[in-house]
């Protein structure tokens, strides 16, 4: 099974990335990340951040940066310093170093270059102002999360994309992916789903002037209500038992049952499998590109590809890795060979 997922990759990039998360999934060991962040960075070039030197302090202490952020560094560079803007972490060990607060840390190795280590946007943006405000220089402070075909994530140079694309985004979430699409494609129609009631309204505010569609629903196996958490963080808002709320779900073969759809987006923590098998009847019918996240639970590096692979075997697969940074932008595209360069 796992060499004939391996023969279906297209490329060898696709098939190092594969053998990374697969040992991953064996036995769950974190080192695997390292090498996965390196074959990414052998075929797409190293990310800005490791410009930062031979030595660097980091801000951003967090569980994802204690556990990623921190072996992906290393790689590059000699972190002598760290800080993070919560009060609780001031104090505590992050290895062997003290996690100190920004100033203080600014006052002793304010001439060394600052890595900012967090994942979400708003909140690294904050602490390049904090960081401005406190003493850093704008040339010295590297985000390390930015990477160099980040822009590409979902909208990669092997698919060819025509005028006429329908473009179903499930997992709209601040609508950056569908803002992506009407760029490259600005007379395309497009379909979303965003389940969480808060990224709803923060999507329909940012693309109220954009013909396109938003739904208030998860995509699933099957309709109905699905039990859902809002707690947000780096694991997203989900669907999982004994969440904080309910919301509604439905199909991709149910909402789209009489559309021509052309490319399937999924980005959706975790429930891509089971919104997979609700669209079935629409992805054999409409032979549309897709682009599935397979990194939410260990088990999708298998199961994913084993799915699409045995409904669409005359396809072309790629995996690719969009953060040099941690676990997360592992995303699989099947192609139909018609509809690639």
């Amino acid at each position: 099974m796992i060499e004939d997922i391996k023969d279906m990759l297209a490329d060898r990039q696709s098939k190092e990335l594969f053998e990374c998360r697969y040992a991953y999934m064996l036995d769950g060991d974190d080192t695997h990340y390292i090498n996965e962040m390196r074959v990414s960075q052998k075929y797409n070039g190293l990310p800005d951040w490791a410009a930062v030197g031979n030595t660097c302090v980091m801000w951003g202490c967090g569980k994802n940066t204690r556990l990623y952020s921190f072996m992906a560094i290393s790689i590059h560079t000699t972190v002598k310093a760290c800080c993070d803007s919560n009060p609780d972490l001031w104090g505590m060990k992050l290895y062997d170093m003290t996690i100190l607060q920004p100033k203080n840390m600014y006052e002793k190795y304010g001439d060394l270059p600052l890595l900012i280590t967090v994942e979400c946007e708003t909140i690294r943006n904050n602490i390049f102002d904090l960081a401005i405000d406190i003493g850093w220089k704008e040339s010295d402070i590297y985000f390390l999360c930015l990477e160099k075909n980040i822009n590409k994530q979902y909208f990669p140079d092997f698919i060819k994309f025509d005028v006429s694309e329908y473009f179903v985004d499930c997992g709209v979430l601040d609508g950056k992916s569908t803002l992506d699409f009407l760029q490259l494609n600005p007379s395309g129609k497009v379909i979303g789903f965003e389940p969480s009631p808060e990224s709803y309204k923060e999507a329909l505010f940012l693309l109220n002037n954009l013909d396109f569609k938003l739904i208030n629903k998860a995509v699933y196996s099957k309709q109905g209500e699905v039990t859902f958490t809002t707690n947000g963080g780096m694991d997203g808002h989900r669907i999982m038992k004994g969440g904080n709320c309910t919301v509604q779900a439905t199909t991709i073969d149910e909402e789209l049952i009489n559309e021509n759809v052309t490319y399937i987006k999924m980005d959706i923590e975790g429930a891509e499998l089971e919104a997979l098998k609700g669209a079935r009847n629409t992805i054999i019918r409409c032979r549309p590109k897709l682009a599935i996240s397979i990194y939410h639970k260990p088990e999708d590096i298998v199961e994913i590809p084993q799915y699409l692979m045995a409904l669409l075997p005359e396809y072309d697969y790629y995996i690719r890795k969009y953060s040099h940074a941690c676990k997360f932008e592992l995303v699989l595209y099947a192609i139909p060979r018609e509809g690639r360069y």
